[in-house]
């Protein structure tokens, strides 16, 4: 019994929550421009998850996410001069480079993860801030793709390579 509302509580609470944004924004919450806007908000936090989950699942703790997602920014702004189709080839393969190396460091090195994680947050931020001068960066090319289907197509792409 205890276990079947413990797996009820997460999804009551989420429609609850609708309900009561649905409530107190008279129905706007259900606009077309408001659900495009959740998606493409949480898109980048829903697609991080996928990875963290495989790492939690294996019992650790991973914390490199906010450095290696800074180095992977810095690397895309400055491969934003190539082809597109390469431009998106390269960031994924840096983003593997940095997943490995911190997996490297765990399973070789006999480190825990948490702390190869550690060292690749601090580094990977540290490396971008300098790399950047401490600037925001925009990548002129990826500007276009900021579209409500193209954050939805990659969002499904990756839960469903990721589940």
């Amino acid at each position: 019994m205890r276990e079947g509302i413990r797996k009820i509580i997460p999804v009551a609470g989420l429609f609850i929550l609708i309900a009561l944004f649905s409530l107190t924004t008279d129905g706007k919450f259900f606009t077309w421009r408001n659900l495009q806007n959740i998606v493409m908000m949480a898109s980048i936090t829903m697609v991080a998850s996928v990875g963290t989950v495989f790492v939690m699942a294996h019992n650790n703790l991973d914390f490199s996410l906010g450095g290696a997602s800074a180095l992977a920014s810095v690397f895309a702004y400055l491969c934003s001069g190539s082809v597109l189709w390469l431009f998106f080839v390269l960031v994924i393969v840096f983003g593997i480079v940095c997943g490995m190396f911190t997996a490297l460091v765990h399973v070789y090195g006999r480190i825990p993860a948490f702390m190869g994680g550690l060292c690749l947050m601090f580094a990977g931020r540290g490396i971008a801030q300098t790399v950047s001068a401490k600037q925001s960066m925009m990548v002129v090319q990826a500007v276009a793709l900021n579209n409500f289907w193209v954050f939805l197509v990659v969002v499904i792409v990756v839960f469903s390579v990721g589940c």
